[in-house]
């Protein structure tokens, strides 16, 4: 059944509102326990996560996502669910809700990923100018503190959220030869493959052939473009790209007709 079809149900959309954003609180709790205690016992003694070893060890959890950023992007996803669930007239809910923001934004900043932190701020921003315009300045003026103080402190692990560390600076920042070399691949592989790309995971397979630096010796586990949208443009072409556009321009659609009915109890 269509998305959008599930959705047009009052009473179908709340089921759907409801059991995302209890089952994204579970992940997010259990994030905040593997952060507490600094183990996983799912990668320790269920499944066989290459990266485990190497995020536990600096406080960068991932919960059952098996690494931090998609941890982070999964929880951002869920978000808007949570503060959709604040308008529901059943108060166990409006406090899972509460709950499940809080958990989250939490998880979400520990995960310490730039490109789910720059996610974050605008969808904060696009909700508070959307509904609160009275506390966007003021949270353009709190935000902007934050990435000032982060910017000094040089020994924090969370350094990468500030000037430096996040957008011209650090060797992986937004503006960086890093970022450069990796855009500039990606669409040299573009410009071979237009229309279905090099195929998916191939773009570590095809890696040694289109980097930049020809002196670069980079790991297997490295040759990404680091960015999902460079990952999905080089690996699935322009068709596969307007494809996912198409998609979530249905999704943002239902979620629109979501946000226009009444809460139910």
């Amino acid at each position: 059944m269509p998305l959008r079809r599930i959705f047009l149900s009052d009473r179908r959309s709340l089921i759907v509102i409801r059991a995302v954003c209890i089952l994204s609180s579970l992940v997010a709790l259990f994030g905040i326990v593997e952060y507490v205690s600094g183990r996983n016992f799912i990668y320790e003694f269920i499944i066989n996560n290459p990266y485990y070893r190497r995020y536990v060890i600096v406080g960068r959890p991932m919960s059952t996502q098996l690494h931090p950023p998609i941890l982070g992007s999964f929880l951002l996803a869920c978000l808007p669910f949570a503060i959709f669930l604040l308008k529901d007239k059943n108060k166990t809910f409006r406090y899972l809700a509460v709950l499940a923001l809080f958990a989250e934004t939490f998880i979400i900043i520990l995960t310490r990923s730039r490109g789910v932190f720059l996610g974050l701020v605008v969808m904060i921003s696009l909700y508070l100018w959307n509904k609160k315009k009275s506390f966007f300045l003021s949270f353009l003026v709190f935000l902007t503190s934050v990435i000032i103080l982060f910017s000094y402190l040089n020994n924090s692990p969370f350094y990468r959220f500030g000037f430096n560390g996040m957008i011209f600076g650090s060797r992986n920042s937004i503006f960086s030869e890093y970022r450069y070399r990796r855009i500039s691949m990606t669409f040299n592989m573009l410009k071979d493959h237009p229309f279905f790309g090099v195929g998916f995971k191939n773009f570590r397979v095809k890696f040694n052939r289109y980097k930049i630096d020809k002196n670069e010796n980079t790991p297997m586990e490295f040759r990404i473009p680091d960015n999902m949208y460079l990952t999905l443009l080089a690996e699935t072409g322009v068709v596969g790209f307007s494809g996912l556009d198409r998609k979530s321009t249905r999704l943002n659609s239902s979620h629109t007709d979501i946000s226009r009915m009444p809460s139910s109890a």
